[in-house]
């Protein structure tokens, strides 16, 4: 008698990572097994799914990759047909033909809101009273509603809103506050609105949101043990020449896989697409970055997000706070791709950023190892970053943490006790080539707020008058400035008196920065290490 499902599964698990040939060729002959299995419709199913796309991402050769990839089809030919009642288990598993139901900002929503392999209906009532929000948002004419003491169906109903066109009408009135993010953000989330997501078409899954690619690499071995530094110092190639469906494809796969996973950052949301790159790399991987649009751009530092693909799977995703030498980092793998070469994915991220912008001084903060996030305890999450060069910036948990190493070393079933774990995310942990600091946001934003309070009393709409003024005086900008333009001028202003910048040519730089920062992600860093460079010395 044929072993069951899920003896196979359980044999799959201890096997889809394993490289030798021996287990490879075990491998096949589950996989071989398991295409003559029912497929179940629980949460093994779920988790099949994931071992198969970690065989398509990571394949060995090209019997496996078939295999898998026609595994793929048959769960999607499954899926298809139970569309209707498929198990509550799949429910936001990003499988093909199965529901999604989150919350997503009101930009996310638009976005989603115009695929055509999906529809979007409304999951929940409104949390809030509907007069306090639509008051900004509704025709004057039409204002007077909200003040007439209305429930939320009564206003629904004496504006003409039906049912089915409830999730329209609240995605078009935020659009009229699209002139003020901040606010329509706000208001937005007080909604606090759940849509479900029904695909009609397999390509809205994480099965097969993926990149058109060249070529497959065939992962003959793990990449465990590598130079780091040679790795992060080793010159990145050309970003790759996109034509316009290319561009297209690339944006809609960083979006989309962002979704399928329930979850959503500002880089991906307001992602600028002028500022997209793809660089590809060794090993079958690729590196996209992006910055975002100008209304959505931080006070002088750059939010740089990315998504890296192997084999055309999006598999990590995260983003990088840049300023000068120095960058905030953050790295997340996807669940389902987990266990494979996540040091060599991050320390080519760190390649990128390092080549790209010029960083030398990466921080990661304690939430990545830990502080409010203790799956990054259990993990241990700490000692990855330490093997890949990372040191705590406190000088006395750097030394408690050579000592913890020094342990490890003599006793390799040492483990690290989870209160000192704890410990080590009171600091940060920082990666540097050199012993120089550069300077950081915080450390500027300190001068500025000490300036407004000892030179302006406190009053900040006086200190951003008189530093602006000044700052036109010494620079002779022209005006009119468009509104990004004009945010930039308010920072670079208060900036430059909080640091007493007085000589021109770095004057001259700081004025720059107000036509390109908003479009010219990359321009604008560049003259941003210059400025910074200039101020250190």
């Amino acid at each position: 008698m044929a072993p069951r499902f899920p003896i196979l599964l359980k044999n799959l698990k201890t096997l889809y990572t394993k490289l030798d040939l021996q287990s490879q060729q075990k491998l096949e002959e589950c996989l071989s097994q398991l295409r003559q299995c029912k497929l179940p419709n629980n949460q093994s199913l779920a988790e099949y799914h994931e071992y198969l796309l970690f065989l398509c991402a990571y394949p060995s050769g090209n019997n496996h990759l078939l295999l898998a990839e026609k595994e793929l089809s048959r769960i999607t030919r499954e899926l298809k047909k139970r569309r209707n009642k498929s198990s509550k288990s799949l429910l936001n598993s990003g499988l093909p033909f199965t529901p999604f139901i989150s919350n997503f900002s009101h930009d996310c929503l638009c976005w989603l809101s115009e695929l055509s392999e999906c529809r979007l209906e409304i999951s929940n009532e409104a949390h809030s009273n509907l007069n306090e929000l639509f008051q900004h948002t509704l025709p004057s004419m039409e204002r007077s509603y909200t003040t007439a003491g209305y429930s939320n169906k009564e206003l629904l109903d004496t504006l003409g809103v039906k049912t089915t066109q409830l999730l329209n009408f609240y995605v078009s009135q935020f659009k009229n506050l699209n002139h003020s993010p901040s606010i329509k953000d706000y208001l937005f989330d007080q909604l606090g609105l759940e849509v479900k997501i029904i695909p009609t078409d397999k390509t809205f899954s994480r099965t097969y949101n993926r990149l058109t690619i060249e070529k497959i690499y065939f992962q003959e071995n793990w990449s465990k043990h590598f130079d780091v530094v040679e790795l992060l110092n080793r010159n990145l190639p050309e970003p790759k020449s996109l034509n316009s469906l290319q561009r297209k494809e690339l944006i809609t796969c960083i979006k989309k896989a962002m979704a399928l996973n329930d979850r959503e950052t500002d880089p991906t949301t307001y992602l600028d697409a002028a500022s997209l790159r793809l660089y590809e790399l060794e090993r079958g991987i690729s590196v996209a970055i992006y910055g975002m649009i100008a209304s959505r751009q931080l006070p002088m530092e750059s939010y740089v997000g990315y998504t890296l693909f192997k084999n055309g799977f999006p598999v990590s995703y995260g983003g990088s706070w840049v300023f000068g030498e120095r960058a905030n980092f953050g790295i997340n793998i996807f669940e389902s791709f987990r266990g494979a070469e996540s040091g060599y994915t991050f320390c080519q991220l760190l390649r990128v950023f390092k080549n790209t912008f010029g960083v030398l001084f990466f921080e990661v903060e304690p939430y990545q190892f830990g502080l409010g996030n203790p799956e990054g305890i259990t993990s241990g999450a700490f000692w990855f970053y330490y093997h890949y060069g990372f040191r705590p910036m406190d000088k006395a948990l750097k030394k408690l943490a050579a000592f913890e190493k020094a342990k490890i070393n003599k006793n390799k079933s040492y483990r690290t006790r989870k209160s000192i774990l704890q410990q080590f995310t009171e600091s940060s942990m920082v990666l540097k080539p050199s012993k120089k600091i550069p300077l950081s946001l915080p450390s500027v934003t300190n001068k500025i707020t000490s300036m407004i309070e000892t030179q302006f009393g406190g009053d900040r709409d006086v200190a951003i008058n008189e530093c602006t003024r000044l700052f036109e005086g010494q620079t002779k900008i022209r005006h009119p400035l468009n509104q990004d333009q004009q945010n930039i001028l308010y920072e670079v202003a208060l900036v430059s008196k909080a640091l007493r910048i007085t000589n021109s040519e770095s004057l001259t730089l700081l004025a720059k920065m107000i036509d390109t920062k908003p479009i010219d992600l990359y321009g604008y860093q560049q003259l941003l290490l210059t400025f910074l460079k200039k101020v250190n010395n």
